[in-house]
């Protein structure tokens, strides 16, 4: 973990969100320890780092890095971000996503399997 700005914070862990298509398709209890494991991951980050909580909306970035280099369907993988947007809202880094992230994007990359999330503050 990383912060880049003054209203700017960068999370690396060390797994990936699993397409929509999977997720709903996957045992309620299969998909409510990979939310637990998301959870502590980002709670092991945002220790490190001991910053604040972002008072102001924020927009999130989510790099997600694929050991294959393959065409990924875009709006699966936005679906797939939930578990980590409901394991920064239960770190309590912004406040209830549905009034507090104004921007999701997903970019892909190649390389070590993991995800890198961006959280910028908005200013609004």
């Amino acid at each position: 973990m990383q912060k880049t700005a003054k209203n700017q914070l960068k999370l690396s862990i060390p797994r990936r969100p699993l397409s929509l298509n999977i997720l709903l398709r996957m045992h309620w209890r299969i998909r409510h320890a990979m939310q637990q494991k998301f959870d502590y991951y980002i709670k092991v980050e945002w220790g490190r780092l001991r910053q604040r909580v972002f008072m102001k909306p924020v927009r999130l970035t989510f790099i997600i890095i694929c050991p294959e280099k393959r065409v990924r369907d875009l709006d699966n993988y936005i679906g797939g971000t939930k578990m980590l947007i409901d394991a920064l809202k239960k770190t309590f880094i912004f406040r209830d996503d549905a009034e507090w992230v104004t921007e999701i994007k997903v970019q892909f990359a190649k390389g070590t399997e993991g995800t890198e999330i961006l959280i910028e503050e908005t200013g609004q």
